[in-house]
């Protein structure tokens, strides 16, 4: 398989795991978001802000990893001249 080839499959493959981190941190912002929608109604020691702080981290996780990706798929259009 030539240089080219493999470096196309693996710019697709970067591209759908963009997509799927992308959906994994909106998903765990809006978990985040839901969890602490009550917090000005309710009071604070009935706040899950452990299950908020643990959504967040996913969130934060995700983003790192989005970024090497991203990084990476710059690289690789670079290679191939996009």
């Amino acid at each position: 398989m030539s240089n080219y080839l493999q470096l196309r499959e693996q710019l697709d493959r970067l591209k759908h795991k963009k997509l799927t981190l992308t959906l994994a941190a909106d998903a765990a912002v809006k978990a985040a978001k839901e969890t602490l929608a009550i917090a000005s109604i309710t009071p604070l020691h009935e706040i899950d802000l452990k299950t908020a702080a643990s959504h967040l981290q996913n969130a934060i996780i995700a983003q790192d990893e989005l970024a090497e990706v991203m990084a990476d798929m710059r690289k690789i259009e670079r290679e191939l001249g996009l």
